[in-house]
C-alpha cells in the first residue's frame, strides 16, 4: 500500500506539470451535504476499491481553480483506477470526522 500511495504522489508531481489531455467534463457523481452548519459539496470520480480522499484548500470548490482537482481527479482515475473523493471546504473550519464518516458509508 505505500508503494502505491508513493507511485500516485509522484505520478501526480509529475502529471500536473505536463501537458496531458484530459477528457472528463465533470465528476461522475457530486453530492451536497450540511454538515456542521455549512454546505459541502463532494465529486466522487468511480473507480477500484482504493480511495483517494482529497480535501481542497480553505473557501475551496470541488472543482478548483481550471479545474484542477477534477483533473487530479481524473489523472488518478485513469492511472490507478482509484476511486477519488474530493470534498469542498467551507469558509470556516470544521471536524474531518463528519467528512471520514462520508468516506465511511460511500465505501
Amino acid at each position: 500500500m505505500e508503494e502505491i500511495v508513493s507511485n500516485i504522489i509522484n505520478y501526480l508531481k509529475d502529471a500536473l506539470n505536463s501537458i496531458e489531455v484530459l477528457t472528463r467534463i465533470t465528476y461522475d457523481e457530486t453530492k451536497t451535504v450540511v454538515q456542521d452548519n455549512a454546505v459541502v459539496d463532494y465529486g466522487i470520480v468511480h473507480g477500484n476499491n482504493i480511495i483517494v480522499f482529497v480535501k481542497v484548500g480553505r473557501h475551496g470548490s470541488i472543482y478548483g481553480y481550471q479545474n484542477k482537482y477534477l483533473d487530479m481527479a481524473e489523472l488518478l482515475n485513469k492511472r490507478y483506477g482509484c476511486t477519488v473523493i474530493t470534498v469542498s471546504t467551507p469558509k470556516f473550519i470544521y471536524s474531518l470526522e463528519s467528512e471520514m464518516q462520508f468516506v465511511k458509508e460511500y465505501a
